[in-house]
């Protein structure tokens, strides 16, 4: 891997010097940068280079010469002799016609030109080609290159035709690049790519065609058909030829079938597959790198990506673009026996009769070309297989099959009907004349080739497969030397010199030596319908396939064909099936057997095997033997033998092997009900049968190269012995419970996956249940046939949680179609929770059956039964065995009910049998078996008591994981779980669930014991209800703490007892069961994760509240409680609906609401502010780097909500709980709330108004930091500047628009590489930046910079010290310490971190909850702020965002990385997409725990680092990822929204609700962050972002510019307004933020905060008010100039014309006009508003005048009342609060009261003047006094008569406004406005 890293090192690094060659053009400079070609050639490892010459076939020895005429680099191999010395340089291949691609409905085109610096291969150049890039789904990606000007051959393959338009949700990116063409395609989820032709010769030419990608890992599986001797590809410069060929599969040559397909793992362990759509002769090479080159010789590259992930699905998505496999009939199942030349119809019939006697069973008998007359098709030998029509008879009546092998060559005879008929028909291959068939020579001698491309020769065909049909009555096809073979070379004419026979590339085919590809086989310039057979030979096989199978069809209609062919394609599935050719009998060829299958589910096929015993030389009886064993378990269990080798039927050897033979056979049989499910899996799903154990175990990277182990499906393991003179075998395990199929026993502890020696002497094959299946069978018989008839049974492995599940598929076994027409039942076995129940599905169709269940085995249970119960009644007919752990039978009576329930009063191992009849269409339910060790040990569903009647808005679900699904396995799974199953009314929503709790659920808890008393409140025990487990891991103790804080806030928690003494500790380590458990309970031994108060410090008491709004009520059995408010009796939180589970890793809890008023959680995109109750909508919580969306996590977390009581009343909820977690939410109304971790720590806050809530809320949490005054200003920003000098230009021309621009942003850009802590100091990035920011600062402006917490890992200690510094230090994410384990980086100074991607490459992660972080963040922020002296800080991409799922090898913890139950998150189960393992350590705990808190934490850190870099000044701190309560360290955005008309609508949400989390600085990026913004857009998005207590605009890059001087002077006149009435109102938004600091208000709010009372209001969110004060109505959609506005019930003032509105218009909504240069803003009576003059920073507005706005109220004898804070500005010290003692505040407080008459001015305090005696404050010059009754006749100001001149009164039809210009009024004295006449000081 090492090396692999330096080679892309260093290739990047020569793309790079080209870039930097590209961009230095015409700078006028001398240019000494390296060339990149002489960089590539010096720098380049052996394994990364990609043959230019390889030597096979035609190509001669190459020398330097030969290599530099070809265009290509010649350099001797330092260390891998088998590197090329001759190899491709880097600029080959073709351009991008002009540099464009071409978007279609599905993708995207492009033309490419062939780079003309090229020197030609073979003269045959296509100079122009075409590649299309279709998103066909999103699972399937299409890549076609191909010549646009000429057709080329194309696989004529069914495939479903492209869609009309791309995928919605693609897997996928493909990105590319335009000189040369390249493209690469990436896995989206982990951005890892899989296929990327960056290097390698990219080659288009007539007869060669070439392409070469690097591969994401070495974990390479496919390409066929090859004898492999291992699974795994061997990478190391292996070249594969892909061409049929009649060779047996001995050595590495290419052999019968051709499949140009491969499966990767990636390192993750995610999996794609690729196929490329070609049938020419090709070459696939393999290298280290890990790369591979594909040289095919003509054709197209039509690619086809499939991208799982999961390795089973890459197999389902190929079968769903080829064709599922064949469904065999059941009789196919059986056991087989063959013979090239038995000889005679005697011998035959000897051995058929041999097996019998032996009562070994036999299915299926097959006639080899010795039973033909001189061995040609259509025939039987008269003479020596002359009764053989009656013989097939015979073995018929015994429930036996014939099935006669029939070969491609038809013997040229004249008056042999089949050759007449087909030259009739013209059925056969001509020669390159096109007009003689061309003959060759096979089995009977010269013969002619069908053309199964031609319709005529499928007809003649069909015709031929029918009449001798009525020959003998065979039932199935044997189709064999069809690649096709040749006896001779080419045809008895042999075949032309030219360019078809003799291509000028001719690959590492079998006789490549010859230099033509014709040995073997026919010419290929032979002319068939379908084209040339150059193009067609290796679809030989498959056409004759689809042939076959159609000629069965129509021969037997009603009948599911069989045909096994030897030659295939990929996609011949659907057709025939394949046994593995002609094996040799030698002990390796039984290991490449597994190979062979394994591979060939991989391509797709369920139904193969190989020769039992082998085809050619002599077997041995040891070989035999064995071979029978494992021949047991092929899908397709055939013994085959060769002519003239030595019998090897089951009773050709002693009597020993043969009882053997039999015992294993019958095993088989015993099976054949699972084997056949797995078939109908395949058939209906594309899954696979045989299959390799990385498809169940992905995550162990042990199981990637296992080759001598295979499963059947899921649940089987099979080990087999597969050397001489071996009695044991090793096998290895991976994690799960195993017991022995044959006695029941339990491996040992199987841990993390363990190699394991087995005994296996001679009877003996090692075979395996995995825990968690349940596997039907059914009593053995000499056929299928009697099989069939035989009673059936179940086989139980239970799992670590006591579960197993299965299933079987059952129909009559033959006829065609059975699960399309309905004609089957389908079995579903789940036990789990104390019962083994089978539901049944039938199909539509007239199937019937009897069946008899008679068996059931239960496996991994421990003690004997005390009773066993069927329907509440006692069955005592069962036997529990210890030591194997078997038993015996019970017997039960038909029921007419569906469901049976058995139940044990103890766990137990048993087996226990049921006689269930099943007839006349009626299946009745198998008997349920209680199989369970834990505590619940005697709960029962019939326990629960379901009311089926409830309401639907009652039903709360008990099944969130899943989706509802048709009834059937998820009713039982419900069932299992205590609760109640109803289908849902699916004309009402599919969101209502299914499975429910019952209405008087007791999944939870009972109070055990009396209350015991405490200082703050009371504590109650609790003892878990014996109900099912959840998951795992449940508190079965637990306490549950109610303090009574105080009035209004509640404090009530609850949480698991810590685990002491499970075994005392004497016995401890002793004890069976606590070794099999130790990992699994190891997490007694400590608490449950808790919020660490570093976190957030919530505020603790000394004893309860004696005044207290709220009673807290609660039951005892089950344990419910109620919060109530004292005053009214409503109930606020009731939680005796659904379940209260307390699961280490799963909590949940239901509460039902007294209203649907509920507002709050975030972050993630809502559609409306109140929630949508009636959606039934699921909201998941778990921070993520994605932009919001409906539906989804995003950005930050906040499990907070509020909810207004219908009376007006508000109350909150906190759950102090950083866990992943989602809340459903139901019209009912109520709420569940589920967690994947920590505990219940609720706190209330009770309000009673909604801005109380909030005040008590953020009392709790911690106040928000008020940002500097600086920061209310405008702000810039932009993802990539793109340099210095754009950045320049951008300030000018907004400079000279008259935009006031407070601040810039840095974006990523400015960077070093993207690290922090760094600027780009190259000339044409930002060299100039400290001189830029010296600049702004002379104007008065600031400079913001990003902060990113992603570090370069493993960077030169002299290039970036802070990475060193920070691993010595420890101060990163890390897979090694633990929270209490710190103490060993204190000595050894090492620790490993987590290694993830970003910007800046791999990288690892600040652990912000490190103390010694924030000293090192802190330290790097100072001496960067010596560089550069910046004023802000913004920290991004802190969720923490990672390029990779985890790391590149993936996360270890399965059960934090995939908890038990994941909720409704974007990426679903896996929690570590695009962040961290969840495993890794950080300071407060696992980052499962913190995860969530990461942003918080960075936020902690910078503005810990603020305050030392700026000194005494506050922090100005910006963080993209939040949680409740970081508003006390920083600001927020809402991230990274769409240039959307909705999203202006969604912004107001958003920061309405990270207001009411204590985040008032906050806003959304304005114009959009994605996409171009229309003008209009842009417009109105500035207005409304007027007044986003967070005003700035931000683009990404890729984007137009959306900075206001851009767009021109049209928008910045139509933005004036509402910049100039932010500008004036700042005075008031300081305010706020100082109310927001010291009282807890919210800055930004929705009406109804102000106006509970007002039903109407609860759901205003389209507008929203600055503090009580200011209402803001905006324009949110395009095209409009009316806006619809909601007037509360108070008087309101238009902020410009200072008329009031209409009377009529308050309490209701209204229509505004709001033309496009206007923002409808409102000021509300009863409320005084200081404003100032605006300037175009807030440096020189705060010096302009002051002025203020007295909305006087609605009453006359009401009052208008208003405040100011004012301090300089920026000092932290200024405002904060000492001892409560004002003498010592260092700020200004005024207090306004007004009223009709008069303006009363209080300066409460003076500090920051007696601080700073000489600073100079502005003075208050005008006050608008609004709705005065009438016109005052004198003014008098502090005693002092104002000039008639400098008051003016002005009447609007309304109201009335007097204004008083002209005064001076200091902010340091009291003052009094007298405009009734006289004044009172």
């Amino acid at each position: 891997m090492e090396k692999n890293s330096i080679i892309i090192i260093a290739v990047l690094a020569a793309a790079a010097i080209a870039l930097a060659i590209g961009l230095g053009v015409g700078l006028g400079t001398k240019d000494d940068t390296p060339n990149p070609e002489e960089e590539y050639l010096r720098t380049v490892q052996d394994v990364g280079r990609f043959a230019c010459y390889p030597k096979n076939g035609l190509e001669e020895d190459v020398d330097s010469n030969k290599c530099k005429a070809r265009g290509c680099e010649w350099k001797s191999t330092s260390e891998d002799r088998k590197a090329p010395w001759c190899f491709y340089p880097l600029n080959w291949g073709y351009d991008v016609v002009g540099d464009e691609v071409t978007k279609t409905n599905i993708g995207w085109q492009a033309k490419l030109q062939r780079r003309s610096d090229q020197p030609s291969r073979y003269k045959k150049d296509i100079n122009t080609i075409q590649v299309d890039v279709e998103m066909q789904t999103d699972s399937r990606l299409r890549v076609k290159i191909f010549d646009p000007a000429r057709e080329r051959f194309e696989v004529p393959i069914d495939v479903p035709k492209p869609p009309t338009t791309k995928a919605k949700n693609p897997m996928y990116d493909v990105t590319y690049q335009t000189k040369p063409f390249k493209f690469q395609v990436i896995r989206k989820s982990t951005r890892t790519t899989i296929f990327d032709t960056s290097y390698g010769g990219f080659t288009f030419e007539d007869q060669f065609l070439q392409i070469s990608t690097v591969l994401p890992s070495k974990n390479i599986y496919g390409f066929g058909e090859h004898n492999h001797r291992q699974f795994r590809h061997n990478m190391d410069w292996k070249t594969w030829a892909i061409f049929t060929r009649d060779v047996a599969p001995v050595d590495e040559w290419n052999v019968y079938g051709a499949h140009p397909y491969y499966m990767a793992v990636e390192d993750d362990g995610n999996a794609h597959g690729v196929l490329l759509m070609n049938s020419n002769a090709m070459d696939v090479v393999l290298q280290p790198l890990p790369a591979l080159t594909y040289r095919t010789i003509g054709g197209v590259f039509d690619f086809y990506y499939f991208f799982g992930p999961s390795p089973e699905n890459v197999v389902m998505q190929l079968s769903e673009l080829l064709g599922k496999p064949l469904m065999p009939p059941y009789w196919a199942l059986g056991f087989q026996l063959s013979r090239w030349h038995y000889g005679t119809l005697d011998r035959l019939k000897e051995v058929v009769q041999e097996v019998k006697a032996a009562g070994i069973p036999h299915d299926v008998q097959y006639g080899d070309i010795d039973y033909m007359s001189e061995k040609k098709d259509f025939t039987y030998d008269n003479e020596t297989y002359q009764d053989l029509p009656e013989y097939i008879d015979e073995l018929h009546a015994d429930g036996q099959r014939f099935i006669p092998i029939l070969d491609h060559g038809i013997k040229v005879e004249k008056g042999y009907g089949a050759y007449d008929r087909g030259l009739e028909a013209g059925a056969y291959i001509k020669y390159s004349d096109g007009v003689r068939p061309l003959v060759g020579n096979v089995w009977p001698g010269d013969s002619v080739y069908p053309d199964f491309t031609n319709p005529m020769a499928v007809e003649w065909w069909k015709t031929e497969c029918e009449l001798f049909k009525k020959t003998i009555d065979y039932d199935g096809i044997w189709i064999d030397m069809n690649e096709p073979s040749n006896f001779y070379a080419g045809s008895v004419e042999g075949c032309e010199l030219n360019s078809l026979n003799y291509p000028p590339y001719v690959p590492n085919i079998f006789g490549y030596w010859d230099g033509h590809l014709y040995d073997k086989t026919i010419c290929m310039d032979a002319k068939q319908t379908g084209g040339l057979h150059y193009d067609l030979h290796s679809l030989y096989g498959h056409a004759m396939s689809v042939a076959t199978h159609s000629a069965l069809r129509e021969i037997m209609p009603t009948k599911r064909p069989l045909v096994i062919t030897r030659s295939q394609f990929t996609g011949t599935s659907p057709y025939a099936q394949h046994w593995l050719g002609d094996n040799q009998s030698i002990w390796q060829q039984i290991a490449w057997s597994i190979v062979g299958m394994m591979e060939f589910s991989l391509f797709g096929f369920s139904y193969t095997g190989a020769d039992i015993c082998g085809f050619w030389f002599n077997t041995t009886e040891e070989m035999c033997t064995r071979w029978h064993q494992i021949g047991a378990f092929y899908p397709y269990a055939r013994n085959h033998n060769g002519k003239d080798m030595i019998p090897q039927h089951p009773t050709a050897f002693t009597s020993s092997m043969t009882e053997i033979v039999k015992d294993i056979l019958m095993e088989r049989y015993r099976l054949l009900p699972y084997l056949y499910t797995l078939l109908h899996e395949a058939h209906v799903t594309g899954s696979t049968v045989v299959r390799p154990m990385m498809h169940e175990f992905i995550g162990d990277v042990n199981t990637l190269d296992i080759d001598r182990q295979f499963m059947w499906g899921g649940g089987l393991l099979i080990t087999p012995v597969m050397e001489e003179n071996k009695i044991d075998v090793k096998g290895y395990f991976p994690e799960a419970r195993w017991f022995d199929y044959f006695t029941g026993a339990e491996m040992e502890s199987v841990g993390s996956g363990t190699k394991k020696t087995l005994q296996a002497p001679i009877d003996v094959i090692p075979v395996h249940v995995r825990g968690g299946y349940i596997i039907p069978t059914q009593e053995p018989a000499m056929t299928t046939n009697k099989s069939r008839e035989n009673t059936m049974g179940v086989l139980v492995a239970l799992d670590l949680d006591m579960s197993a599940k299965g299933s079987l598929f059952w129909d009559d076994g033959e006829s065609m179609d059975t699960y399309a027409n309905g004609e089957y039942i389908m079995l579903y076995f789940h036990c789990s929770n104390g019962e083994l129940k089978i539901s049944v599905e039938e199909g539509e169709g007239d199937f019937t059956s009897d069946l008899v269940f008679d068996d059931v085995k239960v496996y991994g249970l421990e003690e004997n039964p005390g009773s066993v119960t069927v329907d509440e009644n006692p069955l005592s007919n069962y036997d529990f065995n210890d030591e194997k752990r078997k038993g015996v039978t019970l017997f039960a009576e038909r029921e007419a009910d569906v469901h049976q329930t058995m139940a044990l009063t103890k766990f137990a191992e048993v087996v226990v049998g049921a006689v269930i009849l099943v007839g006349t269409g009626l299946l009745v339910i198998l008997p349920a078996v209680l199989v369970t060790n834990r505590s619940f040990y005697y709960w029962r569903y019939a326990d629960v008591s379901c009311d089926l009647s409830l309401d639907e808005n009652e039903r709360i679900n008990c099944y969130p994981e899943r989706p509802n699904t048709e009834e059937g396995q998820n009713k039982f799974d419900c069932n299992k779980r205590g609760c109640c199953y109803l289908e849902v009314n699916w004309d009402r929503d599919d969101r209502v669930p299914d499975c429910f709790f019952p209405k008087d659920s007791n999944v939870g808890y009972k109070v055990v014991g009396d209350p015991l008393t405490q200082s703050t409140g009371y504590r109650i025990d609790l003892e878990r209800i014996p109900t099912p487990h959840r998951f795992r891991h449940e508190a079965e103790k637990a306490w549950f703490t109610v303090d009574m804080q105080t009035e209004d806030r509640l404090h009530f928690k609850m949480a698991e007892y810590r685990y002491i003494d499970r075994f005392n500790s004497r016995n401890r380590f002793n004890n069976r069961r606590y070794k099999q458990e130790y990992e699994e309970w190891d997490r007694l031994w400590k608490p449950r994760y808790e919020v660490p108060k570093e976190a957030l410090n919530m505020p603790k008491v000394l004893r309860m509240a004696s005044e207290r709004d709220y009673i807290v009520n609660y039951t005892m059995d089950p344990f419910h409680f109620k919060v109530i408010r004292k005053k009214t009796g409503i109930v606020l939180f009731d939680t005796s609906y659904g379940g209260l589970i307390n699961e280490d890793h799963y909590l949940e809890v239901t509460t039902k609401l007294p209203s649907a008023n509920i507002y709050g959680f975030s972050q993630m995109r809502q559609t409306r502010y109140r929630h949508e109750l009636e959606l039934w909508r699921t909201w998941p919580m778990f921070t993520l780097d994605s932009p919001p969306e409906e539906n989804w996590n995003s950005y930050g977390q906040h499990p907070f909500y509020m909810v207004v009581e219908d009376d007006g009343n508000a109350f909150g909820v906190f759950l102090l709980n950083s866990n992943a977690q989602d809340v459903s939410l139901q019209p009912l109304p109520s709420l569940t709330w589920r967690s994947t971790g920590g505990i219940f720590d609720f706190w209330m806050f009770l309000g009673p108004k909604p801005e109380d809530v909030i005040k008590a809320f953020t009392e709790a949490l911690g106040r928000p930091e008020i940002p500097p005054y600086w920061a209310l200003g405008y702000q810039l920003s932009h993802e990539n500047w793109g340099g210095l000098e754009e950045l320049q230009s951008v300030a000018l021309r907004n400079r000279e628009a008259g935009i006031p621009v407070e601040a810039f942003y840095s974006g990523l850009d400015y960077m070093d590489r993207y690290r922090s802590f760094t600027y780009d100091t190259r000339l044409d990035a930002y060299e100039g930046l400290p001189n830029f920011i010296k600049d702004l600062h002379m104007r008065s402006q600031k400079y913001v910079i990003t902060m990113l917490p992603s570090i370069p890992y493993g960077v030169n200690k002299k290039d970036y010290p802070q990475y060193h510094e920070g691993i010595w230090q420890g101060v990163y994410v890390n897979m090694t310490l633990a929270p209490s384990e710190y103490w060993k980086w204190e000595q050894e100074r090492e620790f490993r971190p987590t290694v993830g991607e970003s910007f800046c490459g791999e990288c690892v992660f600040v652990d912000f909850t490190n103390p010694r972080a924030h000293d090192w963040w802190a330290k790097n922020l100072l001496e960067f702020h010596e560089l550069i002296e910046f004023d802000g800080i913004m920290i991004d991409y802190n969720e923490p965002s990672n390029m990779l799922n985890g790391t590149r090898k993936g996360c270890e913890d399965t059960y934090l990385n995939y908890p038990a139950y994941s909720p409704n998150l974007k990426y679903g189960p896996k929690l570590f997409a695009k962040t961290l393992c969840m495993d890794s350590k950080q300071t407060w705990g696992d980052h499962y725990d913190v995860h969530s808190l990461y942003g918080h934490s960075s936020a902690q850190a910078s503005h810990y680092a603020g305050s030392i870099v700026f000194a005494n000044k506050r922090p100005m701190v910006v963080s993209r990822s939040t949680f409740s309560g970081t508003g006390k360290y920083s600001g927020g955005w809402m991230g990274h929204n769409r240039a959307e008309w909705d999203e202006l609508f969604y912004s107001i949400h958003e920061m309405l609700r990270l207001n009411i989390n204590g985040i008032p600085f906050v806003g959304a990026d304005i114009c959009g962050y994605y996409n171009d913004s229309s003008e209009e857009l842009c417009t109105r998005w500035h207005q409304l972002g007027s007044f986003y207590p967070l005003m700035r605009n931000h683009n990404s890059k890729g984007t137009a510019d959306k900075d206001p001087a851009s767009y021109g002077d049209p928008l910045v006149k139509n933005i004036k307004g509402a910049m100039d009435a932010r500008y004036s109102l700042l005075p008031y938004l300081y305010t706020l933020f100082y109310h927001a600091r010291y009282d807890g208000n919210t800055v930004a709010r929705p009406i109804f905060h102000e106006f509970p009372l007002e039903d109407d209001a609860w759901e205003v969110d389209w507008q929203f008010l600055w503090g009580p004060a200011l209402l803001i109505t905006p324009v949110l959609e395009e095209g409009k100039d009316t806006v619809n506005a909601y007037i509360p019930d108070d008087r309101w003032y238009d902020y410009y014309t200072h008329a009031s509105l209409p009377k009529t218009y308050e309490g209701r909504n209204a229509t505004l006009s709001a033309d496009l240069d206007h923002l409808n803003l409102h000021v509300r009576g009863g409320y005084v508003i200081p404003t100032q003059e605006p300037a175009n920073t807030t440096y020189h507005s705060r010096m302009n005048p002051m002025g203020l706005i007295v909305a006087l109220p609605e009453y006359g004898n009401d009052f208008a009342i208003g405040d100011l804070f004012w301090d300089d500005g920026e000092s932290k010290e200024h405002y904060e609060r000492r001892d409560n003692d004002e003498s010592d505040y260092d700020d200004m407080y005024l207090y306004f009261e007004a009223d009709e008459n008069q303006l009363r001015i209080r300066s409460e305090r003076r500090g920051l003047i007696e601080r700073y005696p000489d600073m100079i404050l502005p003075v208050f010059t005008t006050i608008t006094f609004l709705g005065v009754s009438s016109e005052p006749s004198r003014v008098v100001v502090d005693t002092e008569d104002v000039e008639p001149s400098d008051y003016k009164y002005i009447e609007h039809g309304t109201s009335n406004t007097f204004i008083v210009n002209n005064l001076k009024l200091e902010m340091t004295r009291d003052h009094v406005v007298d405009i009734g006449g006289t004044a009172n000081p």
